[in-house]
């Protein structure tokens, strides 16, 4: 994640609008926009504001270590969800058959009644 990302993250991660972050932190919402959408460079004293209402440090936002880890963290969420993804895909295939065969098993015995 670079910078840019990482502001986005860290308001997101606080259920923070950008008008309610650009508020708290006494910018414009249309330069919280230019900052999270790598326009512009942020202000450190902004910078610094915006660690402290997001809980984070100022050097987490450059930390590359961090950057890593979080991208190992991102592809381990994101094969869980592939994993669980392709179970529920192969639940609801399975359940399909049974219910056609179920399906089939039925329909014959109807006939039956019929005649």
């Amino acid at each position: 994640m670079n910078l840019s990302e990482k502001l986005v993250s860290s308001r997101k991660s606080k259920n923070i609008s950008q008008k309610d972050m650009a508020a708290k932190l006494g910018i414009s919402v249309a330069s919280l926009n230019r900052y999270e959408g790598g326009i512009r460079e942020i202000d450190l004293n902004v910078l610094k504001k915006l660690a402290e209402i997001t809980e984070k440090t100022v050097e987490w936002f450059f930390d590359e270590s961090i950057n890593n880890a979080e991208k190992g963290e991102e592809e381990m969420y994101r094969t869980k969800f592939e994993d669980a993804q392709n179970e529920i895909i192969r639940l609801l295939k399975e359940n399909a058959i049974l219910k056609e065969k179920l399906l089939g098993k039925l329909q014959p015995s109807k006939a039956k009644k019929a005649n």
